[in-house]
């Protein structure tokens, strides 16, 4: 949830790819593993997204970016989480060596109630180009 200065608290979804690198396996090992016997990759992917998307969230609201503009400024954003992750990263023993943001998705309510930008919102904010384009031109 973010608030944007022209739409209120807006809820959106993000989509990106990050890649990690174990450097210091043993201080790894201590940090995410702890003292469970047994862990499974699915483990630590569930620890690492959830510091990914915290920070994410962080980013955002810090940025003070509209929601409109958000599509604009990925490599800002993405850029802010980066290096707060690297710090935190770099004491599980890892290192982030990719963080790409791919797509941020606005809730369709929102489209839908503002005709004059859904257009232009569809096209900013997909990626995959499978929205329905027809759609939001016709509601200009």
């Amino acid at each position: 949830m973010m608030r944007d200065p022209e739409f209120g608290p807006v809820r959106i979804r993000a989509f990106g790819t990050y890649v990690v690198r174990v450097v210091e396996p043993a201080k790894f090992i201590a940090q995410i593993v702890g003292t469970n016997g047994v862990f499974k990759t699915g483990d630590v992917d569930e620890q690492l997204r959830s510091q990914v998307t915290s920070r994410f969230v962080d980013a955002v609201a810090e940025s003070k970016i509209p929601v409109l503009d958000l599509a604009a400024n990925y490599d800002e954003v993405g850029g802010q989480i980066r290096s707060k992750m690297a710090a935190e990263f770099s004491e599980w023993g890892i290192e982030l060596t990719q963080f790409v943001i791919e797509s941020i998705a606005l809730p369709m309510s929102l489209i839908s109630t503002c005709p004059r930008v859904s257009f232009a919102v569809y096209c900013a904010f997909s990626v995959s180009g499978t929205f329905s384009r027809s759609r939001g031109a016709s509601a200009l």
